[in-house]
Formats: structure tokens, sequence, C-alpha cells
């Protein structure tokens, strides 16, 4: 596989960027790196991270932003590991975006792809495609408001049953409006019910396995596992290269990812290639030197 890092974060994105200002974020340019900075209520001071950038991040630049917003405390999660080290950086142990995740070179034929999965993963996507699935992939603006609610329907009804926390529904319509065409929901129905769906967003030449959810029933269907096949599909044939699964198990970081180690199986039977960030680095800053 070639250096897949000269491809640029999602999360350096400006779709993502307009994501974030939607949802009440500053953005701050340093050197065509995206910085995001959250006021603190009732305070004159701000919290501000910086994800997945891939070049060294300008130190002079950067103070000049932390001075102007009284930046107090500063994370930062690079996708290439510094050649320099920022001063006062430590290392943290709780990610904001995922450290470990798999990526699916898109370049070999839908038929290379498939050899390159595990026997049970093809299995599943042959045994799903006998069982009546009706698959929806929606573009932008084709994904209507009825869509967007039946997916965050099953979604929350999933998130709660794994004790996690979905984002409101309001987010969600958010996510959608700032990626515009680059935002994809697919959906599997089984007799007019939704039984899994799967949102991927879309940057250049890669595209990331954002959300999925699935019912009881959808995943005796195997749905999800078509699914995620049709979204590989989809990606490559929007002229992306890259897949990216958004993130599996680091032993790393074990406490905050142990509830990841199932979906971790799901996703390597995809094949592809173990990606390991250097994890994030934090800084608490003094607002007034």
């Amino acid at each position: 596989m070639e250096n897949l890092n000269k491809y640029p974060d999602i999360r350096q994105s400006p779709a993502h960027a307009r994501f974030m200002k939607s949802i009440g974020w500053q953005v701050a340019t340093i050197n065509n790196i995206q910085a995001f900075i959250k006021r603190l209520p009732c305070l004159p001071f701000s919290l501000m991270k910086i994800q997945r950038f891939n070049q060294p991040l300008d130190k002079q630049a950067l103070d000049k932003i932390i001075k102007k917003h009284r930046v107090v405390f500063l994370k930062i999660e690079p996708q290439i590991q510094q050649p320099t080290k920022l001063s006062g950086f430590k290392k943290d142990h709780w990610p904001l975006s995922p450290s470990h995740t798999l990526w699916l070179d898109l370049k070999p034929s839908e038929k290379q792809l498939l050899a390159q999965m595990k026997a049970k993963t093809r299995y599943n996507i042959h045994l799903a495609q006998k069982k009546g699935l009706n698959i929806k992939v929606l573009r932008g603006q084709q994904a209507s408001l009825t869509d967007l609610k039946a997916f965050y329907q099953i979604w929350r009804q999933r998130a709660r049953k794994i004790h996690l926390n979905p984002p409101r529904f309001d987010q969600l319509k958010s996510l959608k409006t700032a990626f515009g065409q680059d935002f994809f929901l697919l959906l599997a129905n089984q007799n007019e019910q939704l039984v899994t769906g799967l949102i991927i967003l879309k940057y250049q030449q890669a595209a990331w396995y954002w959300h999925n959810a699935s019912t009881k029933c959808g995943m005796k269907l195997f749905a999800p596992t078509l699914l995620t096949w049709q979204a590989i599909q989809q990606a490559k044939n929007s002229g992306c290269r890259l897949f990216d699964f958004e993130g599996i198990y680091d032993p790393r970081f074990s406490q905050q990812t142990k509830k990841w180690q199932g979906f971790t199986r799901f996703k390597t039977g995809f094949g592809g290639q173990k990606i390991q960030f250097p994890g994030p680095f934090v800084r608490w800053l003094n607002p007034f030197k």
C-alpha cells in the first residue's frame, strides 16, 4: 500500500469546520491547520483542540491563537509523529478521535477487495444478499428528514443498550448540511422496516465510516456486513482511493476502547491495514502570562 499519510484527515476538511461552527465551536487556522476553540461557560477562557494534522505546528502562530482566545487547555492529536517536540506538551491518556484505525486501499478491483476479506465476511455478504433486503444509497439532499429520523431512532436505541450517548438529532442534521454531497446515508430495509443504517463522509479521495446502527433483526440478517460492502463500493465508485473504518481497539488505550473489540472483529473482516496514530498530547496554559 502507498503512503496514505498524504490523504488529509476529514477533521481538517472545510466541511468539518462548517459542522463544528454549527455546533458552537470557533475555528482558527494555523498555517492551513484547523484548530477548534470552545469558550468556557461564564468564564473568559477557552479550550482548544487540533486533530489529525499532518504537518508540524508553527509555534509562533499557535501562541498567537492561544493568547487571542485565552486558551487554558490545549489537546493535539497529530496524524504523524512530529519531527520536533513542542514545549509544554505531555502525553495524554484519553483520545478524542480514534488512535488506532483500519485503512482499506480502494485501488484494487471489487473482485480483489472481496478476495482480501476473511472468508466469514464474504460468506455473510452472500448470505445477506439472499435475505431480500432493500438497500438505498442516499447522497446529500437525497437523504430526507424522514430518512435521517429513521436512522437516528435505531441509532439512539442501540446506543442506549450499550450505554453510549449519541449526538443530538439536530447535530446529525447539521452534519448532513455541512458535508452536502459528501454525506452518504445507506439504509437497509426488510418489509419496509429499517434494520440497518450507515453514514459515510467523503473528503477528497477518502471516505470515512462515520456512524452506524442496526436492529437485532438487522444483525440476524447480516445487514451491517452487506451495507458496509455497499459503502465500500460506493466510496470506490465516487473516486475514493482510501476507506477509513474510523476506529478499532487500541491496546495502548485499553480502558477507553475496551468496548470496541466486538466491532473491531467486524471491521477487520474486510481486510485493510491497521494504522496507529501517535495519540493525544495536552498542554495546560496560564492565561495571565
